[in-house]
């Protein structure tokens, strides 16, 4: 795992407690986190959890991180 990989699946980590624990939108959600393009966000999200963020947002309670 390179170290841009560590860090990221650090920062979509946080990404999955903001999404279930505050009312913020995803785009403040990805900037909060440490990145600075949503669409980035988006993609690496959908890549390492195989969803949306905004699914994550609607379905929490039988979400479980990866």
């Amino acid at each position: 795992m390179s170290f841009s990989e560590f860090v990221n699946n650090i920062r979509l980590e946080r990404a999955i407690e903001m999404l279930c624990n505050t009312d913020k939108n995803i785009a403040e959600i990805a900037y909060d986190t440490g990145f600075a393009n949503v669409t980035y966000f988006n993609r690496i999200f959908r890549r390492k959890f195989k969803c949306a963020p905004k699914s994550i947002r609607m379905d929490h309670g039988r979400f479980k991180a990866v």
